[in-house]
């Protein structure tokens, strides 16, 4: 994890990550949320194993400028609980099977059309904000 950590701070250019295991990647499950947690910031595209609804939560509060994400997921069940996950916090996300992974071209997240108030200038050269 330490040399993890190395890297990504001196990869400050890093816009697409793959984590992968060459073993079973049943043994990556239990580093997952240390992983997400670790993730670089400016990331855009990512493909991971993922085995908990939370690692979605901290690569969403981590990776603001992810665009495509592609999760290996191995139950179908859990599959559609991150396809449903997505549809909650983002527009106009499309989402694809291949291969035993969750591909998402990942739409606008809902909390940044919230969180973005537009600027209106008036006449009497006031401006006001609109939510």
């Amino acid at each position: 994890m330490f040399d993890l950590i190395k890297l990504f701070q001196g990869s400050s250019k890093l816009s697409s990550l793959i984590i992968h295991s060459r073993f079973c990647k049943y043994k990556l499950y239990p580093f997952l949320n240390d992983l997400c947690s670790i993730l670089p910031r400016q990331i855009n595209q990512l493909q991971m194993p993922i085995n908990q609804l939370k690692q979605i939560e901290i690569i969403f509060e981590r990776c603001q400028y992810l665009s495509f994400v592609k999760f290996e997921i191995t139950q179908a069940k859990f599959s559609s609980e991150v396809v449903q996950c997505f549809q909650q916090k983002t527009i106009d996300s499309m989402f694809g099977r291949h291969n035993g992974c969750e591909c998402i071209w990942i739409g606008k997240k809902i909390n940044q059309i919230n969180k973005n108030p537009k600027r209106i200038k008036l006449m009497d050269n006031q401006s006001k904000l609109v939510f």
